[in-house]
């Protein structure tokens, strides 16, 4: 049988085992709706990701600029 056990003090330590969780997505070499992007976005929060590599042109030249 079980039985219940109470702990007055308890300390969890949690972290991930990669400080780098990511994902890529290529939006270069085939179209991905707004909609996918999105949903992408809110599962890498859900999983705790914290990098997204976004491959969207397939030229050097391309001067995107995020602030």
């Amino acid at each position: 049988r079980y039985s219940l056990q109470i702990v007055e003090e308890v300390a969890i330590e949690d972290r991930p085992a990669y400080p780098h969780r990511g994902l890529l997505l290529d939006s270069s070499r085939s179209y991905l709706p707004l909609s996918l992007l999105r949903r992408t976005i809110d599962a890498m929060a859900i999983n705790k990701m914290n990098m997204l590599h976004w491959h969207i042109v397939d030229t050097h030249s391309f001067p995107f600029q995020v602030r």
